[in-house]
Protein backbone atom coordinates (compact mmCIF):
# COMPACT_ATOMS: atom_id res chain seq x y z
CA UNK A 1 0.00 0.00 0.00
CA UNK A 2 1.40 3.14 -1.17
CA UNK A 3 1.93 5.30 1.93
CA UNK A 4 0.50 8.50 0.44
CA UNK A 5 -2.66 6.64 0.38
CA UNK A 6 -2.60 6.58 4.00
CA UNK A 7 -4.08 9.49 6.22
CA UNK A 8 -3.49 10.68 9.33
CA UNK A 9 -4.92 9.07 12.78
CA UNK A 10 -6.23 12.61 13.87
CA UNK A 11 -9.97 12.60 13.15
CA UNK A 12 -10.10 16.18 11.05
CA UNK A 13 -6.68 16.27 9.64
CA UNK A 14 -7.33 13.88 6.98
CA UNK A 15 -9.59 15.92 5.06
CA UNK A 16 -6.46 17.89 3.81
CA UNK A 17 -5.50 14.75 2.02
CA UNK A 18 -4.87 14.90 -1.83
CA UNK A 19 -7.96 12.93 -2.51
CA UNK A 20 -10.31 15.51 -0.62
CA UNK A 21 -8.41 18.82 -2.52
CA UNK A 22 -8.79 16.57 -5.77
CA UNK A 23 -12.49 16.20 -5.35
CA UNK A 24 -13.61 19.41 -3.92
CA UNK A 25 -11.11 20.87 -7.39
CA UNK A 26 -13.25 19.15 -9.30
CA UNK A 27 -16.50 20.14 -7.96
CA UNK A 28 -15.55 23.96 -7.85
CA UNK A 29 -13.84 23.79 -11.19
CA UNK A 30 -17.15 24.34 -12.84
CA UNK A 31 -17.53 28.00 -11.66
CA UNK A 32 -14.01 28.74 -12.82
CA UNK A 33 -15.12 27.25 -16.63
CA UNK A 34 -18.26 29.55 -16.39
CA UNK A 35 -16.02 32.77 -15.30
CA UNK A 36 -14.34 32.55 -18.67
CA UNK A 37 -16.91 30.73 -20.86
CA UNK A 38 -20.46 31.92 -21.69
CA UNK A 39 -23.24 29.28 -21.81
CA UNK A 40 -26.36 30.68 -23.46
CA UNK A 41 -28.15 27.31 -23.07
CA UNK A 42 -27.73 27.31 -19.72
CA UNK A 43 -28.74 30.41 -18.69
CA UNK A 44 -30.95 32.19 -21.58
CA UNK A 45 -33.77 29.24 -21.88
CA UNK A 46 -35.77 29.38 -19.22
CA UNK A 47 -37.76 25.77 -18.89
CA UNK A 48 -41.43 25.31 -18.12
CA UNK A 49 -40.63 25.90 -14.15
CA UNK A 50 -39.23 29.45 -15.20
CA UNK A 51 -35.61 28.60 -14.37
CA UNK A 52 -32.44 28.19 -16.22
CA UNK A 53 -31.60 24.87 -17.02
CA UNK A 54 -28.40 25.69 -14.76
CA UNK A 55 -30.03 26.86 -11.71
CA UNK A 56 -32.64 23.41 -12.39
CA UNK A 57 -29.52 21.10 -12.39
CA UNK A 58 -27.74 23.15 -9.57
CA UNK A 59 -30.87 23.37 -7.27
CA UNK A 60 -31.81 19.37 -8.56
CA UNK A 61 -28.26 18.38 -7.20
CA UNK A 62 -28.44 20.57 -3.87
CA UNK A 63 -32.23 18.76 -3.10
CA UNK A 64 -30.77 15.04 -3.88
CA UNK A 65 -27.83 15.85 -1.58
CA UNK A 66 -30.17 17.47 1.58
CA UNK A 67 -33.06 14.76 0.90
CA UNK A 68 -29.83 11.79 1.61
CA UNK A 69 -28.39 13.73 4.69
CA UNK A 70 -30.59 12.60 7.59
CA UNK A 71 -29.51 8.96 6.24
CA UNK A 72 -25.74 10.02 6.64
CA UNK A 73 -24.62 8.59 10.12
CA UNK A 74 -20.72 10.59 9.48
CA UNK A 75 -19.44 13.38 8.04
CA UNK A 76 -17.00 11.19 5.81
CA UNK A 77 -20.30 9.90 4.15
CA UNK A 78 -21.14 12.92 3.46
CA UNK A 79 -18.66 14.37 2.19
CA UNK A 80 -18.41 10.98 -0.38
CA UNK A 81 -22.13 11.47 -1.37
CA UNK A 82 -21.06 15.81 -1.85
CA UNK A 83 -18.16 14.60 -4.20
CA UNK A 84 -20.44 11.93 -5.96
CA UNK A 85 -23.36 14.28 -6.66
CA UNK A 86 -21.01 17.21 -7.35
CA UNK A 87 -19.32 15.80 -10.23
CA UNK A 88 -22.43 14.29 -11.69
CA UNK A 89 -23.86 17.70 -12.15
CA UNK A 90 -20.63 19.55 -13.19
CA UNK A 91 -20.90 16.86 -15.88
CA UNK A 92 -24.12 17.32 -16.85
CA UNK A 93 -23.41 21.52 -16.46
CA UNK A 94 -20.43 20.95 -18.94
CA UNK A 95 -22.80 19.01 -21.92
CA UNK A 96 -24.25 22.39 -22.00
CA UNK A 97 -20.85 24.02 -22.27
CA UNK A 98 -19.97 22.13 -25.09
CA UNK A 99 -19.62 17.97 -25.21
CA UNK A 100 -15.53 18.41 -25.54
CA UNK A 101 -15.89 20.21 -22.11
CA UNK A 102 -17.67 17.14 -20.55
CA UNK A 103 -15.82 14.56 -22.01
CA UNK A 104 -12.58 16.01 -20.99
CA UNK A 105 -14.42 16.47 -17.69
CA UNK A 106 -15.11 12.62 -17.85
CA UNK A 107 -11.47 11.86 -18.80
CA UNK A 108 -10.15 13.68 -15.98
CA UNK A 109 -12.23 12.56 -13.16
CA UNK A 110 -11.68 8.45 -13.87
CA UNK A 111 -8.10 9.21 -13.87
CA UNK A 112 -7.73 10.99 -10.31
CA UNK A 113 -10.17 8.47 -9.54
CA UNK A 114 -7.64 5.68 -10.19
CA UNK A 115 -4.59 8.05 -9.19
CA UNK A 116 -5.95 9.08 -6.12
CA UNK A 117 -8.54 6.81 -4.57
CA UNK A 118 -10.09 7.32 -1.23
CA UNK A 119 -7.61 7.11 1.41
CA UNK A 120 -7.44 4.71 3.91
CA UNK A 121 -8.05 6.16 7.42
CA UNK A 122 -5.27 4.51 10.12
CA UNK A 123 -7.11 3.37 13.16
CA UNK A 124 -5.55 4.24 16.81
CA UNK A 125 -3.41 2.25 18.80
CA UNK A 126 -6.26 1.62 20.93
CA UNK A 127 -7.98 -0.04 17.85
CA UNK A 128 -6.81 -3.93 17.71
CA UNK A 129 -6.92 -5.57 14.19
CA UNK A 130 -8.00 -9.24 14.97
CA UNK A 131 -7.59 -12.62 12.57
CA UNK A 132 -10.31 -15.40 13.63
CA UNK A 133 -7.70 -16.72 15.99
CA UNK A 134 -7.12 -13.78 18.01
CA UNK A 135 -10.75 -13.06 17.63
CA UNK A 136 -11.67 -16.26 19.07
CA UNK A 137 -8.96 -16.29 21.87
CA UNK A 138 -9.17 -12.90 22.92
CA UNK A 139 -12.94 -11.98 22.44
CA UNK A 140 -14.65 -15.37 22.57
CA UNK A 141 -12.89 -17.13 25.23
CA UNK A 142 -13.00 -14.26 27.37
CA UNK A 143 -15.54 -15.61 29.83
CA UNK A 144 -12.74 -17.55 31.16
CA UNK A 145 -11.39 -13.92 32.80
CA UNK A 146 -11.72 -13.91 36.78
CA UNK A 147 -14.81 -11.44 37.90
CA UNK A 148 -12.37 -8.41 38.25
CA UNK A 149 -10.82 -8.72 34.97
CA UNK A 150 -14.11 -8.65 32.83
CA UNK A 151 -13.97 -7.38 29.36
CA UNK A 152 -16.34 -5.97 26.99
CA UNK A 153 -15.05 -5.79 23.20
CA UNK A 154 -17.00 -3.70 20.98
CA UNK A 155 -15.62 -5.27 17.31
CA UNK A 156 -16.19 -3.55 14.10
CA UNK A 157 -16.82 -6.35 11.43
CA UNK A 158 -15.64 -4.48 7.94
CA UNK A 159 -14.94 -5.32 4.47
CA UNK A 160 -11.76 -3.25 2.74
CA UNK A 161 -14.06 -2.69 -0.87
CA UNK A 162 -17.01 -1.10 1.22
CA UNK A 163 -17.15 2.65 1.61
CA UNK A 164 -19.46 2.27 4.25
CA UNK A 165 -16.90 0.54 6.16
CA UNK A 166 -14.33 3.40 5.22
CA UNK A 167 -16.51 6.13 6.46
CA UNK A 168 -17.13 4.56 9.45
CA UNK A 169 -13.83 3.72 10.50
CA UNK A 170 -12.71 7.65 11.61
CA UNK A 171 -15.45 7.89 13.98
CA UNK A 172 -15.39 4.68 15.40
CA UNK A 173 -11.23 5.09 16.06
CA UNK A 174 -12.48 8.68 17.76
CA UNK A 175 -14.95 6.44 20.39
CA UNK A 176 -11.75 4.15 20.93
CA UNK A 177 -9.59 6.90 21.92
CA UNK A 178 -12.51 8.42 24.12
CA UNK A 179 -13.84 5.26 25.90
CA UNK A 180 -11.07 2.23 25.46
CA UNK A 181 -9.97 1.04 29.01
CA UNK A 182 -9.25 -2.00 31.03
CA UNK A 183 -13.19 -2.90 30.90
CA UNK A 184 -13.73 -2.25 27.39
CA UNK A 185 -11.73 -2.98 24.29
CA UNK A 186 -11.78 -1.97 20.86
CA UNK A 187 -10.83 -4.00 17.49
CA UNK A 188 -11.83 -4.89 13.95
CA UNK A 189 -12.21 -7.65 11.90
CA UNK A 190 -12.05 -7.97 8.05
CA UNK A 191 -15.14 -9.94 7.52
CA UNK A 192 -14.60 -10.70 4.22
CA UNK A 193 -11.37 -11.95 4.22
CA UNK A 194 -12.31 -14.45 7.20
CA UNK A 195 -15.80 -16.05 5.86
CA UNK A 196 -15.60 -18.61 8.90
CA UNK A 197 -15.99 -15.97 10.56
CA UNK A 198 -18.75 -14.48 8.90
CA UNK A 199 -20.80 -17.55 8.66
CA UNK A 200 -20.44 -17.74 12.34
CA UNK A 201 -21.52 -14.48 13.38
CA UNK A 202 -24.56 -14.84 10.78
CA UNK A 203 -23.04 -11.42 8.70
CA UNK A 204 -24.25 -11.66 5.22
CA UNK A 205 -20.55 -9.98 2.84
CA UNK A 206 -22.44 -10.23 -0.38
CA UNK A 207 -21.98 -7.12 -2.52
CA UNK A 208 -25.16 -5.95 -1.77
CA UNK A 209 -25.35 -6.69 2.42
CA UNK A 210 -26.84 -4.50 4.29
CA UNK A 211 -24.74 -6.12 7.72
CA UNK A 212 -21.45 -4.27 6.62
CA UNK A 213 -20.43 -2.77 8.49
CA UNK A 214 -21.80 -4.16 11.67
CA UNK A 215 -20.54 -3.46 15.39
CA UNK A 216 -20.85 -6.40 18.07
CA UNK A 217 -20.38 -5.93 21.46
CA UNK A 218 -18.95 -8.76 23.46
CA UNK A 219 -19.12 -9.59 27.38
CA UNK A 220 -17.85 -12.28 28.94
CA UNK A 221 -17.32 -14.07 25.12
CA UNK A 222 -21.02 -13.79 24.52
CA UNK A 223 -22.39 -11.35 21.73
CA UNK A 224 -24.92 -9.05 23.51
CA UNK A 225 -25.89 -6.93 21.28
CA UNK A 226 -25.31 -5.89 16.99
CA UNK A 227 -25.93 -2.99 15.03
CA UNK A 228 -27.54 -3.74 12.66
CA UNK A 229 -29.95 -5.64 14.18
CA UNK A 230 -32.23 -8.07 12.89
CA UNK A 231 -36.62 -8.26 12.64
CA UNK A 232 -38.18 -10.63 14.32
CA UNK A 233 -38.78 -12.36 10.51
CA UNK A 234 -35.12 -12.61 10.48
CA UNK A 235 -34.18 -9.55 8.02
CA UNK A 236 -31.84 -6.77 8.55
CA UNK A 237 -32.76 -3.87 10.18
CA UNK A 238 -30.93 -0.90 8.69
CA UNK A 239 -29.31 0.95 11.46
CA UNK A 240 -28.25 4.69 11.41
CA UNK A 241 -24.87 4.34 12.96
CA UNK A 242 -23.83 8.16 14.16
CA UNK A 243 -21.76 8.98 17.19
CA UNK A 244 -24.46 9.17 19.68
CA UNK A 245 -26.40 6.56 18.32
CA UNK A 246 -23.62 4.21 18.83
CA UNK A 247 -22.36 5.42 22.12
CA UNK A 248 -25.94 5.14 23.20
CA UNK A 249 -26.59 2.10 22.32
CA UNK A 250 -23.48 0.48 23.41
CA UNK A 251 -23.48 2.55 26.71
CA UNK A 252 -20.04 3.44 26.05
CA UNK A 253 -20.49 7.09 28.28
CA UNK A 254 -21.49 5.10 31.27
CA UNK A 255 -19.46 3.29 34.07
CA UNK A 256 -18.28 -0.18 32.75
CA UNK A 257 -20.16 -1.00 36.50
CA UNK A 258 -23.58 -0.04 35.44
CA UNK A 259 -23.77 -1.09 32.50
CA UNK A 260 -26.85 -3.97 31.71
CA UNK A 261 -23.47 -5.83 30.17
CA UNK A 262 -20.74 -5.44 33.03
CA UNK A 263 -21.62 -9.13 34.40
CA UNK A 264 -21.50 -12.36 33.01
CA UNK A 265 -25.34 -13.11 32.51
CA UNK A 266 -27.05 -10.07 32.66
CA UNK A 267 -29.23 -9.31 29.82
CA UNK A 268 -28.55 -7.55 26.98
CA UNK A 269 -30.10 -5.58 24.13
CA UNK A 270 -31.05 -8.17 20.81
Amino acid sequence: MAGENIVHRRRWARFVHLHYVVNAALVLNYGIVRWYMSAPRLTSQATWTGFSQETEIIGLATATLVSKYRKMATFDEFLARFFVIGKAAVAVLLFFVGIPHMVWYLILWTACSLVVPYPRFVLPSEVSTLNPGEFQSMVRSSSAQAPGERVAWLVMFHADWCSSSHNLQPMFGALARRYADKNRRFAVVDIVAHPETAEDLNINTAGTSKQLPTLALFASGREVCRLPTFASDGSVVRARMDERGVINYFELDQEFRTTSYSRRGLRGKR
